[in-house]
């Protein structure tokens, strides 16, 4: 940082540490990102790209990269810092689920604003489209019956019936659709859920963070987090917020949530992320009486 950017002298702090970012925090007031793996990298091309396009737009606050670093002194990849938001993650605050309710409204707010960018702005911003298959069916849904599997024999979780059904549901619906991104995608955070919510000392929502995954495709993708985030009676002032949600689409969005938390769960326990493990246990509990 201070080769690329001589302004920045002072305190640096390692501030955290995901699975494909390793984030600084320079005297308390600018945090920088350093991908970890070349995909981290990628995906951070991305939202370098996308974010100043939307910043001004959204209803909450989200970061916006202000200063990009080159690759230097044997480190082989771009990075970016951004301005520090206040707040913090919404895995680390404990919330209750009449708290959670109260994000329901402002939550679909955002990402009704979110999913009506215009298409010919994604194109100008150079959005990727998914190049993941998150909504492959063919491939999503063996993958989470296993992760499910997983997580039961290694006793991370009891009384998974319901999830099960979600799983067979899913199939009986969907079959092994592919859902690709097309013309009529919306634009994406990506990987929407509780870890990159930001909420302020009172437990309300103030920004949203980790764009990393950003890309244009269909919005079950990041509709996911009322199922993953929001107590069931909660889900109705979310989508009368949000806008009209088709049955089919509302249905994809309970399987992401299940497929999403059968991997965050598992990485939860195995780095002992004790608020991110009962985050993840909560979810399923939701998407259990859902």
């Amino acid at each position: 940082m201070k080769s690329s950017f001589q302004a920045f002298a002072g305190t640096v702090v390692h501030f955290s540490r995901g699975w494909d970012n390793v984030a600084f925090c320079v005297n308390d007031e600018w945090v920088f990102r350093f991908p970890r793996r070349q995909l981290g990298a990628d995906c951070m091309a991305s939202e370098i790209k996308v974010l100043p396009q939307i910043a001004a737009v959204m209803s909450l606050p989200i970061p916006n990269p202000e200063f990009i670093g080159e690759p230097a002194r044997g480190y082989r990849w771009p990075f970016a810092g951004y301005r520090r938001l206040p707040g913090k993650t919404a895995c680390a605050a404990s919330l209750t689920d009449e708290q959670r309710s109260a994000m329901a409204k402002p939550l679909a707010t955002f990402l009704r604003t979110l999913h009506s960018v215009p298409f010919e702005e994604l194109v100008r911003a150079e959005a990727p489209p998914d190049m993941y298959g998150r909504l492959d069916l063919a491939k999503r849904i063996p993958q989470t019956r296993q992760r499910l599997e997983q997580i039961r024999e290694n006793g991370l979780l009891q009384g998974t019936e319901r999830l099960d059904r979600i799983i067979a549901e899913t199939e009986v619906r969907f079959g092994d659709t592919k859902f690709e991104s097309g013309p009529d995608s919306v634009l994406l955070h990506g990987d929407l859920y509780v870890r990159h919510l930001l909420v302020d000392d009172v437990g309300q929502l103030c920004g949203v963070i980790d764009w990393g995954d950003v890309h244009y495709g269909v919005p079950a993708n990041d509709l996911m987090i009322a199922h993953s985030f929001l107590p069931p009676g909660s889900h109705e002032a979310f989508r009368e917020a949000y806008g009209p949600i088709d049955d089919d689409t509302w249905q994809l969005a309970r399987f992401r949530a299940l497929n999403h938390t059968t991997a965050v769960l598992p990485y939860a326990a195995s780095v002992s992320d004790e608020t991110l493990l009962r985050e993840a246990r909560n979810t399923m509990c939701y998407l259990s009486a859902n």
